[in-house]
């Protein structure tokens, strides 16, 4: 109200029907009774639209090699996803990166798995880096690769906004 800003705005309405039936032990509510009981659900999502809350999200790891793997780099791949599976982020992050370097930055697949990384420890930004160094290796569009990019952008826009609202 100071600042004369609305940070939320929306068009809220809730119905309800109540049914009785002359063998029906339940009784129907009052009229207070049945306001109170909408109210309560048009507050809590009210409430839950405006507080933070988790929100969970499925993201495949790509686990195909892009290009001609070694038996090497086959491996580092394999284990990286295994530790990734084990919430590992650290070790599966270096092993990403020697296969990197081990196919001279030619294989979007180590990029995306570490922007995957990067993304479930809550670094947006960093996680943005490594999905776009993926994008641009890639010559057909990768359906994980693209969700990728434009969740991201979604995520880094909706962090933002938040950022702003907390300074306020």
């Amino acid at each position: 109200v100071a600042s004369r800003e609305i940070i939320y705005a929306d068009n809220v309405s809730r119905q309800q029907q109540w049914n009785h039936c002359a063998d029906d032990t339940r009784t129907l509510p009052s009229k207070q009774s049945g306001a109170q009981q909408l109210a309560n659900s048009i507050a809590s999502n009210f409430a839950y639209k405006l507080t933070p809350h988790y929100r969970h999200i499925s993201v495949t790891l790509l686990e195909e090699p892009d290009m001609e793997y070694s038996d090497y780099q086959e491996k580092l791949l394999d284990s990286a996803l295994l530790y990734i599976e084990e919430s590992r982020y650290d070790k599966a992050e270096q092993l990403l990166r020697k296969l990197i370097e081990s196919t001279a930055s030619q294989s979007y697949v180590p990029f995306y798995n570490i922007g995957v990384i990067y993304e479930a420890r809550g670094d947006f930004l960093e996680a943005q880096h490594y999905y776009e160094a993926a994008d641009a290796l890639t010559v057909e569009p990768v359906k994980e690769i693209n969700r990728a990019v434009i969740r991201i952008q979604g995520l880094i826009e909706k962090e933002t906004l938040a950022l702003q609202q907390i300074a306020r």
